[in-house]
């Protein structure tokens, strides 16, 4: 760009300068720019100077040929696979997803396009309510997760989801709840009544205060169609009913201060389907887990336990057909 300056400042005419400018650009592999140039120096060739003009037509023929042969043929590909090729990108990040927008016009208007992409919406006590319409508006109402932070209170925002369509809450997917600062029950960040008509195959939630959260407030939802359960609280009640509801349970994440052995035993025993089981405690207890409790766990393959005494042989293990990794501590 300076050797570009230099040389439109040395010319004794202004088009001269820009067309040499110009030149300079494509023999560096710089078409776009080139192109800027020579409009440049046509704008400043008199009307009356035919012979210069078309100098300059053929020079940015020249130019636009090497910018098609430059072009990136990534907008080539079928729809298809472009949205294909975004979705693995993006993963379950928002930022990777905004960066993306970032690019081109061609790139923004696409994701802009797709409603999956605005699938996974956080809301905090920060969020400004025109980002919230704006997510709710692109993703068409059809969220895949709706994360709830602790700093978020329904109270004080309750026109929170103004722009979301009536069928919002009975056509999501996944909901987390970080109840951790607030008082009240996990229920009242979202609004009165939805949880009934819930069908969620994700919950997530995340409770520090509450003790009896589990028994008193998880009846409320219809676990029959979880595939995914992460409850971080502080401590699982003995009286929490782990039922045969949740059989279509493929994901179990358990975190708290103490989760004792019964009550790990009676959530395997009612959850045969389970594919990924995590559960951790911070506790320095003597509670203890037993590898024979996961024999007719056929379809599990991934274990994750913290803060245990394992007993059984860890050869029982072999004996789980889709066992792919297993983390003790």
């Amino acid at each position: 760009m300076r050797l570009a300056s230099e040389v439109i400042l040395d010319a004794d005419l202004p088009s001269k300068g820009y067309a040499r400018s110009s030149r300079l650009f494509l023999r560096s592999n710089k078409p776009d720019a080139a192109l800027k140039m020579v409009d440049m120096a046509i704008d400043r060739v008199k009307l009356t100077d035919s012979k210069r003009r078309t100098e300059l037509a053929l020079l940015r023929k020249l130019i636009q040929k090497a910018i098609a042969n430059h072009a990136c043929h990534f907008q080539k590909l079928p729809f298809e696979i472009i949205i294909t090729i975004f979705n693995i990108v993006i993963g379950e990040s928002n930022t990777v997803m905004l960066r993306l927008m970032s690019v081109c016009r061609e790139w923004r208007e696409l994701i802009i396009g797709v409603p999956s992409f605005w699938s996974r919406l956080t809301i905090t006590g920060k969020s400004r309510q025109k980002k919230v319409d704006t997510w709710l508006q692109r993703s068409q109402g059809m969220l895949s997760l709706l994360h709830l932070s602790e700093t978020f209170n329904l109270n004080a925002r309750p026109n929170t989801f103004r722009a979301a369509p009536p069928t919002l809450w009975s056509d999501l997917r996944g909901l987390q709840l970080d109840h951790s600062q607030l008082k009240g029950a996990v229920t009242e960040q979202v609004p009165a009544g939805v949880v009934a008509s819930m069908k969620l195959n994700v919950l997530r939630i995340v409770d520090y205060n509450s003790e009896v959260l589990v028994e008193s407030e998880l009846e409320d939802f219809d676990t029959s169609t979880l595939e995914e359960l992460s409850l971080t609280i502080r401590s699982f009640p003995v009286s929490f009913k782990f039922t045969t509801s949740y059989t279509n349970l493929r994901r179990l994440h358990l975190s708290a201060i103490s989760v004792q052995s019964s009550f790990i035993q009676t959530v395997i025993e009612c959850t045969s389907n389970l594919e990924v089981l995590s559960i951790h405690q911070t506790a320095l207890e003597s509670n203890c887990f037993s590898l024979h409790w996961l024999d007719h766990l056929v379809h599990l393959k991934k274990l994750d336990l913290d803060g245990y005494r394992i007993r059984g042989r860890w050869s029982s293990l072999m004996h789980l057909p889709k066992i792919e990794d297993v983390a003790f501590s």
